[in-house]
């Protein structure tokens, strides 16, 4: 009994900053890492380097009286009014600052007639599904000045993106038996409010 109580307040100071010390002997019998020799005329070309560094050093923090004599000798006189420079280049006008672009590349103001950029595209298709009788693709092909072929493949292969939210049962399927009601209640309210905010936003769309 006295031999375990004797071990177990000898354990604190045995363990005391185990990790350190441990570190330490580990150290002790680490190799010291040397550079390999140079080259004799690596390290000639080095010497030389180092040797003109210097020099230069020197010449350029060393004053020299003549020269400083010389410029405080040299005045800058200046008469009549300073003639307005022009240049001969066009300069941008507009100066406000650039918003990123929504799709992630800037858009051309003209586009070529028989192309369309993103946006216009996801802008053509939106309308096109929410009234395909009055955007057909003769209305979408005047509109957005593209050949009528064009239009009719676009309308015809491409959609919009469309969110699909899971089932709530889907949600729950996997949820443990004891915290299936639980798991149930919060998915439907999380399901609530994201169709909220995709029928808000549904309505903006409709509106601009």
């Amino acid at each position: 009994m006295t031999g375990v109580m004797g071990a177990a307040l000898r354990r604190p100071f045995r363990v005391y900053n185990v990790d350190a010390r441990a570190q330490k002997v580990l150290e002790k019998g680490k190799k010291v890492a040397k550079a390999a020799p140079r080259y004799p005329t690596e390290a000639a070309i080095e010497a030389r380097n180092k040797a003109s560094v210097l020099a230069e050093d020197n010449v350029m923090h060393k004053k020299h009286l003549e020269l400083d004599g010389r410029l405080k000798q040299v005045y800058v006189e200046s008469d009549g009014d300073n003639p307005e420079l022009k240049s001969k280049k066009k300069l941008p006008v507009d100066r406000s600052q650039v918003v990123d672009p929504e799709y992630g590349y800037l858009e051309p103001l003209n586009p070529t007639p028989g192309k369309i950029p993103l946006r216009l595209a996801v802008e053509m298709l939106n309308q096109h599904k929410d009234d395909p009788k009055e955007n057909s693709a003769i209305a979408m092909s005047d509109k957005y000045n593209l050949d009528l072929p064009t239009t009719h493949h676009i309308l015809e292969y491409f959609q919009p993106y469309n969110l699909r939210l899971p089932s709530v049962d889907y949600i729950v399927e996997d949820s443990l038996p004891f915290f299936k009601e639980q798991t149930r209640k919060r998915a439907q309210r999380q399901l609530d409010s994201a169709q909220k905010a995709i029928d808000e936003y549904e309505s903006k769309r409709k509106i601009v």
